[in-house]
């Protein structure tokens, strides 16, 4: 009642017991005479300006967010690359043969998935899903290393037709393999890294290029070759550079 149809504001005894007294002192006591009335007024002129204000800014704010929505679009497609450079470094080998810090030099490795975007103006939120295998040879060792993961991108234009991201990278690592190699279990099996790149929009086609770095070390032994004890460890943090290729569905 005091807010709608139009504010009010009551002017009474409050629900006071009654006292005696002349009629002035009864009247500024209990709030009835005329500076009680006037400051009653002011305080109901400004609530009413301020509410008026609040109003205003809520639909204002209401406004942005409807505008935002009108002009976010959600798409998704399918996406595949190849990984440039991979984790899983060989580390302090001493097996029976030499070089085996060279193993990072001759490499292949792909990734394949899915993504969606929401575009919000000039600002776009990329969540992806992967697969990635990552293979290294060298003389006779050949490991395999796959993951699952999911990269949350921000993405920014800077022109129509480029953008740059960056953002975490949650994974899921599989226990790696070595040809003839025992090796001992993963540490941990999810890891969480960070990846930045920019990204080129080309219609339905994007290419992208980019730099995924793992937050924490994760190792696993090297414990023999051929059933001959060997020393050794492989680095699993991922430090990739990968390109990769997107299709709007």
């Amino acid at each position: 009642a005091t807010k709608y149809p139009t504010p009010m504001e009551f002017v009474a005894t409050q629900d006071t017991f009654g006292e005696s007294g002349t009629p002035a002192e009864l009247m500024a006591k209990y709030g009835l005479n005329k500076d009680t009335i006037i400051q009653k007024v002011l305080e109901l002129k400004k609530a009413c300006k301020s509410n008026n204000m609040n109003q205003v800014k809520k639909y204002f704010y209401f406004l942005i967010l409807r505008s935002t929505v009108s002009f976010a679009q959600l798409e998704y497609g399918i996406k595949g690359g190849i990984n440039i450079t991979a984790s899983g470094q060989i580390e302090n080998a001493v097996i029976d043969f030499t070089s085996a810090e060279n193993l990072k030099e001759n490499l292949t490795g792909y990734f394949i998935g899915g993504y969606a975007s929401l575009k919000l103006l000039f600002l776009y939120i990329r969540p992806e899903f992967q697969f990635s295998l990552q293979n290294r040879n060298f003389n006779s060792l050949k490991l395999n290393q796959s993951k699952l993961e999911i990269p949350v991108s921000l993405g920014y234009k800077l022109i129509p037709i480029l953008s740059a991201f960056g953002g975490p990278n949650f994974q899921y690592n599989f226990n790696p393999k070595i040809d003839e190699v025992s090796l001992s279990e993963v540490q941990q099996n999810t890891d969480l890294g960070l990846h930045l790149g920019i990204r080129l929009h080309l219609g339905p086609l994007n290419a992208d290029i980019r730099y995924d770095r793992g937050l924490n070390s994760n190792e696993i032994s090297l414990l023999e070759k051929n059933n001959i004890p060997i020393v050794g460890n492989v680095d699993l943090q991922s430090n990739i550079w990968s390109i990769g290729f997107s299709y709007k569905l």
